[in-house]
């Protein structure tokens, strides 16, 4: 996302999956109140720890798409994991999720300035 550096784009990429996990999560899962902020801390921490790869190494060798294609994987993976859900709703989660987060960086990288 050529216009925002790593920082912003990290923020906004917490500030649009975060809630997005805490309410796919939960409504899927069943886990309410308490469980959504474990969920969100879970968010977070995933995409600090996937967020500089994408960046720094995925992005400018593979391609966005390539890298998000595989971003998705990784973060499915961490949301079976961490949840105890099915891969098969990992899976779309992890789509809508990244899919928001891509979307939101790509109309605000390609504002007029």
């Amino acid at each position: 996302m050529g216009s925002l550096t790593e920082p912003v784009a990290l923020g906004v990429t917490i500030a649009i999956e975060a809630p997005l996990c805490a309410v796919l999560g939960a409504g899927i899962t069943g886990r309410r109140d308490r469980n959504r902020r474990a969920i969100v801390g879970l968010a977070v921490a995933i995409n600090i720890a996937t967020h500089p790869l994408v960046w720094f190494v995925l992005q400018p060798t593979l391609g966005v798409w390539i890298a998000e294609g595989l971003i998705i994987g990784i973060e499915a993976i961490a949301i079976v994991w961490l949840l105890g859900i099915g891969a098969a709703i990992a899976l779309p989660i992890s789509i809508v999720i990244n899919g928001a987060s891509l979307g939101a960086g790509l109309l605000i990288s390609l504002r007029p300035r």
